[in-house]
């Protein structure tokens, strides 16, 4: 909840930082008839950038995409390895199932610890 307000408000602050009071009365009336000046659009599009960034700053996605490629790599590792020892050998692979699923339940352990450092 926290990290919405504090996005809200950095879209707030550059909006307001860029308006200038001595043309509200002009400028409200421009913005009623859907007429908008370069200096409008600069307005506007400097608070999407404002918002844009906040969002990558406080939701951090660049952290949870790279979370999420290095589970899949361990994923794929697993996968490459059962299948290897079910090609070669079907009686190595039914004595590996226990071990199997213990690095699987090691790699959901372990991304979950990641997500929750990530998170404070």
């Amino acid at each position: 909840m926290t990290r919405v307000v504090l996005l809200i408000a950095s879209a707030l602050i550059t909006l307001i930082s860029g308006w200038d009071a001595t043309q509200t009365d002009r400028v409200s009336t421009v913005i009623s008839r859907s007429e908008f000046t370069d200096v409008h659009m600069v307005l506007i599009l400097s608070t999407f950038v404002t918002f844009v960034t906040a969002m990558e700053a406080f939701f951090k996605y660049t952290d949870k995409s790279n979370t999420y490629t290095l589970m899949t790599y361990e994923f794929r590792s697993l996968k490459r390895r059962m299948c290897y020892d079910f090609e070669k050998d079907l009686e190595l692979y039914a004595a590996n199932k226990d071990d199997y699923f213990k690095e699987y339940q090691e790699i959901l352990r372990s991304q979950k610890d990641l997500i929750d450092d990530s998170n404070e």
